[in-house]
């Protein structure tokens, strides 16, 4: 990487007002999202400004259900607080077993397939990092074991099993953990003295300096549509998450917001640079989540923990007839059984928990057995659960190494001031299948390296801010006679697209793909792509707009249609099946 100097700004705060514009130049590091990666990465930098496109709190990673790994149920290490950390050869061989053997380092030439350096991170510094970040530190307020779990010798933590894990090995609060986790991380932040957080802030694009490094972002304020420019010294850090809800069925909650649209990606794909991805196909669709449209909900697709059949659910049909023996096999195996048997009958396939007694379903499962009754007039202990294989979790994304950096696709060198964590990147840890309760782990893992990375870089922030104004004032003007829609047929245009395009990546891109599927979806979703950055071009001509949450639903629109066409194209190029790619011909 080439040396980054401080900027020759040196104020901390710079605001030049242009129309409809204002720039604002900081020391912080950008922080594009807050899930748990993006807090972590927060709260372990110098300085921080977090960007969230809507509330504290809102994004995917509160939603996680099962839990976050933590150990094998065995007492910790003895030995002095000084010993460097192990290796848990047992999680790592779980890993690369749920990948499907595709752990390959994204940007080490001749990296051997299945030692990722990924893999061996988390398996090595996920177990301390939990320790001292959320466990010791009290930040949440974990499960303890009692006579019907497992427990560790020394914190009575109790431990659970899921699917494609060797051991009980994952840590808890009921079937909420993600709340608590991104709770307790966000009162943190809120604390912490060194972090900024915007709300309703949503980043639109990236700004590049002359030396082609990352200097800024450009921004969207979703309540008054007014929009504007952070240039920062210290770096920018995508965490805004995966792109699951580009699905129109999915277990992302959330629809009407940015959660899972792939914006991190989005603003890669449409970078000056280009910025490498990897791992695009492989998108993980959870096997049980709970058939909606079955039962006449329209509300989207209940995820059913896979901690349920790590207490011992099963899988059956409605004659009782068990569906795959291997309840507790990787995601995308469970999810292609399931898919193959309501295909072959027509029928649905049922998740049943009436037989356990070792257990109590509604006292481990109290938001669950909640939902679904409430919800579904279903009951978790005695009634058979319709499913259905959803989009839920995405393995590919913005390609990064161990330390977070973002690489040059035509260079492959490290793009100076652009890092990216948790569901947004590829590192190479997930292969082609994501093993379950990594996802928590891994954000705190590589929110807290990455954390520590940027507390140390300075980046030359190269930038004409009196060039970049005349720009600002120029473009509106230069746009302005391509469009004589209004914000309404604008708004109906941008659903239109986020419909139709989820309809596309459901119908074609889904857990089993074929050839022909995968070429027309592409077709397509081209047409979606150029539609929606016309719209988006089109809106932001629009001055003093007056109809709330214009300027994000052309966003939304223009960051899913930018998304499903790459991935679409993507999963054509690749004839190999594994993991969650998977070619029927």
């Amino acid at each position: 990487m080439a040396t980054l100097r401080r900027s020759s700004f040196r104020s901390s705060f710079l605001s030049v007002h242009a129309r409809l514009f204002t720039t604002t130049i900081t020391n912080s590091t950008i922080v594009v999202g807050m899930g748990v990666a993006g807090a972590t990465t927060a709260l372990t930098s110098a300085k921080a400004t977090i960007l969230t496109a809507s509330k504290i709190n809102d994004c995917n990673s509160y939603w996680a259900q099962g839990g976050i790994i933590y150990r094998d149920g065995d007492p910790p290490s003895t030995s002095s607080s000084s010993s460097l950390p192990t290796l848990n050869e047992s999680l790592f061989t779980d890993i690369v077993k749920a990948g499907g053997g595709l752990h390959v380092d994204t940007n080490v030439p001749g990296a051997s397939p299945g030692r990722t350096s990924a893999a061996i991170k988390l398996a090595t510094y996920g177990e301390p990092t939990v320790t001292a970040l959320l466990v010791k530190s009290n930040v949440v307020n974990f499960d303890k074991a009692d006579s019907k779990g497992s427990a560790d010798s020394s914190s009575s933590l109790a431990y659970c099993l899921e699917g494609g894990h060797s051991a009980p090995r994952i840590i808890h609060v009921g079937d909420e953990t993600g709340r608590y986790i991104t709770e307790g991380l966000s009162r943190e932040c809120v604390s912490a003295p060194h972090v900024e957080i915007k709300e309703h802030t949503v980043v639109t694009d990236l700004v590049w300096g002359k030396q082609k490094q990352v200097v800024g972002v450009d921004i969207l304020n979703t309540l008054t549509n007014e929009r504007g420019r952070m240039l920062t010294s210290s770096g920018v850090v995508l965490a805004s998450g995966g792109y699951g809800n580009i699905y129109a069925e999915s277990t992302n909650p959330s629809r009407g917001t940015f959660n899972a649209l792939g914006n991190s990606l989005a603003l890669a794909i449409r970078s000056d640079v280009g910025v490498k991805t990897a791992g695009l196909e492989y998108v993980q669709f959870h096997p049980t989540a709970v058939d909606s449209k079955y039962l006449g909900d329209s509300g989207g697709n209940f995820l059913v923990s896979e901690a349920l059949r790590g207490a011992g659910a099963v899988l059956n049909d409605e004659d009782n007839g068990v569906v795959n023996r291997g309840e507790l096999s990787p995601r995308d195996m469970v999810a292609r059984a399931i898919n193959n048997k309501r295909m072959e009958t027509g029928e649905p396939v049922y998740i049943y928990a009436g037989h356990i007694t070792d257990v109590d379903v509604v006292k481990r499962f109290p938001s669950i057995t909640k939902t679904l009754k409430s919800r579904y007039g279903l009951d978790l202990a005695t009634d058979l659960i319709p499913i259905t294989p959803s989009s839920h979790y995405t393995c590919g994304g913005v390609s990064t190494c161990d330390d977070g950096k973002c690489y040059d696709e035509a260079t492959g060198e490290s793009i100076d001031g652009l890092f990216c964590v948790g569901e947004a990147a590829s590192t190479g840890l997930h292969g082609g299948n994501r093993l379950a309760s990594t996802s928590l782990l891994e954000g705190v893992v590589w929110g807290s390296s990455v954390g520590a990375l940027v507390s140390e870089i300075e980046v030359e922030v190269d930038f004409d801010v009196e060039q970049q104004q005349q720009q600002q004032q120029q473009q509106p003007a230069e746009d302005a006679a391509k469009t004589n829609k209004t914000e309404q047929q604008l708004i109906d245009e941008a659903k239109e697209i986020l419909a139709n395009v989820r309809e596309i990546m459901s119908r074609d891109v889904s857990v089993v793909r074929t050839t022909s599927q995968l070429v027309r979806a592409t077709s397509e979703l081209r047409e979606y792509q150029i539609r929606g950055e016309q719209a988006w071009r089109e809106g932001i001509t629009i001055k003093n707009s007056q109809v709330g949450e214009f300027l994000q639903t052309l966003a939304m629109a223009r960051d899913v249609s930018s998304v499903a066409v790459v991935v679409a194209f993507t999963a054509s190029a690749n004839r190999t099946s594994a993991g969650g790619h998977f070619i029927s011909n």
